[in-house]
């Protein structure tokens, strides 16, 4: 997929992925407020249930295609076809949420609203896949940028015209909108710079191409839906158990950990193409270096998050949110959940590297399999905490197959084991 550029700009490059990711989550995480502030508890936890209800079936059908192009070497398929399967199964996402929405009755008008706007970020997100196989990944910094900022300023103003929140999230979907040009931007024009001269459009897919591209990626897919499905497990007992009001204080309390999320991805975007480049020029030994080198710095940031959100955690919630919203023990647990999660996403990427998608699944069954059965025997009992301890359990049980996996593959190799 190309060559990744040298060490120069290398600081900007991930400055400007972690300020986009961070924006984007702020963002995100702002309009999560604004819906607690002039809505109900009942009412933000419908919001943060379509949210965690349709992420698992998009992330599903999305098969991780970005990461796929990025760590491929050449097996033949096109640009073309990654782009019609992404337009195929985005539609196909959309559609399997509407009837699971209208089977499960909790189809509202605030359920069809996020699954379209994950369609077009869906969509769009595949056109920032070539910038970053080049290791330009200055794109998804943008991307984020505007997608993240546009939603929440259409998102406000729609509040401060009086609408209600869910005519208001409607406005916020031409952020989504907005965005997704940009993307379709950046994409035509390094599509357009390759020496092979691929169309940006995906007129000439190989129907067949598609299906083997689909096999291909099926793990992934299968793994992300079942990550997703892991977080959301708790947020489902909850609902049934508790109701709405649970959820969305639970969500509230989560997404304090968006800070620590935006580091971690945007380190996980900016190393994956030159993890391929090493991995291929230096070998599996000179890769795991690396791998650890990032790894330990992560379970130190890790630990640095769980000291902060015991010592303050709950004095930020109170503020952001009001009374109400605040459970220490809660919080602690989801600290650790992420402290943990953040070492686990670098041995993920390694993974990625060594296209070993079926581990990638295995980890992802056993982090699902883990939060169902954790969050069915602690939610009833504990509530809040029994959905913290779940979450923490499920994060703990992905990382330990991601990194037998890890080591099961250098074990193959006698480069690896050095």
């Amino acid at each position: 997929m190309g060559s990744v550029k040298g060490s120069g700009g290398a600081v900007a490059q991930v400055g400007i992925v972690a300020g986009g990711t961070a924006i984007y989550s702020l963002c995100q995480w702002l309009i999560l407020v604004l819906f607690a502030r002039v809505t109900s508890a009942e009412e933000l936890g419908e919001y943060s249930y379509a949210l965690a209800v349709s992420a698992p079936f998009f992330i599903f059908f999305g098969l991780s295609l970005r990461q796929v192009y990025v760590s491929s070497s050449g097996e033949g398929y096109a640009w073309r076809d990654y782009l019609m399967l992404r337009i195929i199964a985005s539609a196909g996402a959309f559609v399997v949420v509407l009837l699971f929405g209208l089977f499960s009755d909790s189809l509202t008008a605030t359920y069809i609203l996020v699954s379209l706007i994950k369609a077009v970020d869906l969509t769009a997100e595949i056109y920032l896949a070539p910038p970053q196989a080049v290791g330009t990944v200055r794109p998804l910094g943008v991307y984020q940028m505007i997608n993240g900022g546009a939603s929440l300023v259409l998102f406000a103003m729609g509040l401060s015209l009086g609408m209600l929140p869910v005519l208001a999230l409607a406005m916020s979907f031409l952020g989504s909108l907005s965005a997704a040009l940009y993307a379709l931007h950046v994409g035509r024009f390094a599509i357009g710079a390759r020496s092979d001269g691929f169309a940006w459009h995906a007129r000439g897919a190989s129907a067949r191409r598609i299906c083997s591209l689909a096999l291909v990626s099926a793990p992934l897919g299968v793994a992300g839906c079942l990550n997703s499905a892991m977080q959301a497990a708790p947020r489902y007992v909850l609902e049934r158990t508790t109701g709405m009001a649970s959820v969305g204080i639970f969500s509230a309390m989560a997404y304090l950990l968006i800070a620590g999320n935006t580091v971690v991805s945007a380190v996980v975007q900016f190393e994956l193409p030159r993890m391929v480049t090493l991995f291929h020029s230096g070998g599996m030994g000179t890769m795991n270096k690396r791998v650890r080198l990032l790894a330990s710095r992560m379970a130190i940031l890790g630990a640095a998050v769980v000291i902060g959100i015991s010592l303050w955690g709950g004095r930020v919630v109170t503020l952001l949110y009001g009374s109400g919203y605040e459970d220490r023990p809660t919080l602690v647990f989801l600290g650790l959940s992420w402290a943990v999660g953040a070492v686990s996403w670098i041995w993920d990427m390694a993974l990625v590297v060594h296209r070993a998608f079926v581990i990638q699944m295995a980890a992802a069954l056993a982090g699902a399999v883990t939060a169902v059965v954790a969050s069915a025997l602690l939610v009833e009992l504990n509530g809040l905490r029994g959905a913290g301890i779940a979450v923490l359990l499920a994060t703990i049980a992905v990382a330990l197959v991601r990194h037998g996996g890890l080591v099961f593959l250098a074990r193959r190799s006698p480069e690896g084991a050095q």
